[in-house]
C-alpha cells in the first residue's frame, strides 16, 4: 500500500522510469492500476526470465526500490508468474452492435 499523498508522486515516478524500462533487454511493457483505497498493482512483462533477473539486480533499480520502501510504500507483495496460456478477442471495427431486444 502507498502512503497517503505519496500515491500520486509514485505514479509520476513510474512514468519517468518508462523510458529507462523501454531500453532494458527483454522488457515488453508495464502498466499500473490504482484502487480508490490506495491499493496499486503494476504488471511488468519481460520476454525472458534473464531480462527480469538482470533488471531486478540493476543498481539503479535496487536504489529505486529502496527509495520506494522509505518514501512511498508501507507494504508490498511481488509475484513472478509464467504465462501458460493466453486468449484475446478484438471486435471487428466493421461489426455492427446487436440491437437491444
Amino acid at each position: 500500500m502507498c502512503r497517503g499523498t505519496n500515491l500520486r508522486l509514485r505514479s509520476s515516478s513510474c512514468r519517468q522510469d518508462g523510458g529507462y524500462c523501454d531500453a532494458w533487454p527483454g522488457y515488453i511493457s508495464h502498466k499500473g492500476f490504482f484502487a480508490d483505497d490506495g491499493e496499486r498493482i503494476t504488471i511488468v512483462e519481460f520476454e525472458h526470465e534473464e531480462g527480469l533477473r538482470a533488471w531486478r539486480r540493476n543498481p539503479e533499480h535496487v536504489a529505486a526500490q529502496k527509495l520506494a520502501r522509505e518514501k512511498y510504500y508501507t507494504e508490498y507483495h511481488v509475484q513472478v508468474c509464467t504465462l501458460d496460456r493466453e486468449s484475446q478477442f478484438k471486435a471487428d471495427e466493421a461489426a455492427v452492435p446487436a440491437a437491444p431486444s
